[in-house]
């Protein structure tokens, strides 16, 4: 018997094996470093992003609207009377009672037959332009935030000068006076930090707010709609 043949099957299936090892370890490894990078995401989104709310840069139409898809229009604002009453209805100073009779007008200023495809194209400027206005809003909160982790690190930093200064403060008058002028500059920054620091919660609301203002238009256009 030829225990080159016998010894073949048995040298391909340890390879074979030793390869499914390999490709299992590498996909493990790829595994692990994309988790890594998810965590250092995570945190590096949790310095930037300070709300309770997630984070979230787009709306999406699909979750507030069933009327036709609006994301292949391309020319949102060919028609003047979109253009013009897309800021009037996005206002969030504008009252909701006031946004539909307006829609309402637009509507019956269409015929039946292109009232729908106006409507449509009312929404779309309508999402475009609230989303636009949320990104930015969302990009504020995430400078002023890294502002106020910059506030707190020298908050810090003065925190341990001041607690030097206080240590030499009965040494001399000089140092004494240096003392004092450090808490009274240190107290107003930490004054102004938290004053900051409440705004916070009140910014957070209004990338919902403007959410909510987004379906609110949904619900009144799509009421308007005949299909």
């Amino acid at each position: 018997m030829n225990k080159n043949r016998t010894m073949k099957p048995i040298v391909a299936a340890v390879l074979c094996k030793s390869l499914k090892r390999l490709a299992l370890i590498a996909s493990l490894s790829v595994v692990a470093v994309a988790g890594a990078h998810a965590q250092d995401a995570a945190k590096a989104d949790e310095k930037t992003w300070p709300c309770v709310q997630a984070k979230v840069m787009n709306l999406s139409p699909t979750a507030m609207w069933d009327g036709p898809a609006i994301e292949e229009i391309k020319d949102i604002y060919r028609d003047d009377a979109v253009r013009k009453l897309v800021p009037f209805i996005v206002s969030r100073r504008v009252e909701l009672t006031e946004v539909e009779k307006a829609i309402e007008d637009f509507a019956k200023a269409h015929p039946e037959d292109k009232r729908d495809e106006a409507l449509t194209l009312l929404f779309a400027g309508a999402f475009d332009s609230a989303n636009i206005t949320r990104r930015s809003v969302v990009r504020g909160i995430e400078r002023y935030q890294a502002r106020q982790r910059a506030r707190a690190d020298q908050l810090q930093v003065k925190s341990t000068e001041l607690t030097a200064l206080r240590r030499d403060a009965g040494k001399s008058a000089e140092a004494n006076k240096a003392a004092k002028q450090a808490q009274v500059k240190y107290d107003w920054d930490a004054r102004v930090f938290e004053e900051r620091q409440q705004n916070i919660p009140f910014a957070c609301e209004i990338p919902v707010i403007i959410g909510q203002r987004v379906y609110a238009l949904a619900q009144a256009i799509r009421a308007q709609m005949i299909n």
